[in-house]
């Protein structure tokens, strides 16, 4: 699986982008904040319209809210590093 960091959030939940993610015909995406975060990252529910329609989550991990990050002097995005690098493709789904 392509490991591309987006340059941003508005880049990344574009249809075309998911589109090309999915494999699936994607026109339109909204997002529902979600609860939850307890970190301080903030989580979204991402739906786009394909056949099937689609259900993600997305989680927004601001470097300066997340308390996590904030007292582990976190500078590079640990979490982040750990999918780039394939780290958790080898986790078993529960």
């Amino acid at each position: 699986m392509d490991k591309t960091l987006f340059a941003g959030m508005d880049e990344l939940l574009a249809p075309e982008t998911l589109q090309q993610l999915t494999g699936q015909r994607v026109t339109a995406v909204s997002t529902t904040p979600m609860a939850g975060g307890y970190s301080g990252s903030r989580l979204h529910q991402v739906t786009t319209d394909g056949e099937p329609p689609g259900k993600y989550v997305l989680k927004h991990m601001p470097a300066r809210a997340d308390w996590l990050m904030l007292a582990s002097d976190d500078r590079h995005c640990r979490a982040v590093a750990l999918w780039q690098h394939g780290l958790l493709d080898q986790l078993k789904p529960s």
